[in-house]
């Protein structure tokens, strides 16, 4: 889709995520431990669910799939698979909460600025 692949070309030359994001949790994330509280972070965002999913790198085919699902299953499948790496690892990175952190105060994922400084602010790097 051309459409899509637009969005992931500017979507990777993302503007810079606030300093709050400098010092957020780079620790790999995994489906096991991760995937309840990735989704509960996002549950006010939900409907936003297709842009976080492009903007982590979710395969278009992917995403499509998940049109017909409510907003809150369909972030929940998203997160499932970004968590067990079913995406563009290499050009999109690893799954971690400052990722995740970024999308959400990214124009280009929710753009939701309260929501990513709360989510910075508690998870961040441990020193």
């Amino acid at each position: 889709d051309p459409a899509y692949a637009e969005k992931v070309a500017n979507y990777a030359i993302m503007e810079d995520c606030p300093k709050c994001c400098g010092n957020v949790d780079t620790t790999v994330l995994d489906v096991n431990h991760s995937h309840g509280d990735v989704t509960m972070e996002l549950w006010s965002v939900a409907d936003k669910w297709k842009e976080i999913g492009i903007f982590l790198g979710i395969y278009y085919s992917s995403l499509e799939s998940c049109d017909h699902l409510e907003p809150k299953v369909a972030l929940s499948e998203v997160m499932k698979l970004w968590l067990t790496r079913r995406y563009d690892c290499v050009g999109f990175g690893d799954p971690t909460w400052k990722r995740l952190v970024e999308a959400v105060h990214s124009r280009a994922g929710a753009a939701d600025h309260t929501l990513a400084s709360k989510m910075a602010d508690s998870r961040k790097r441990r020193h």
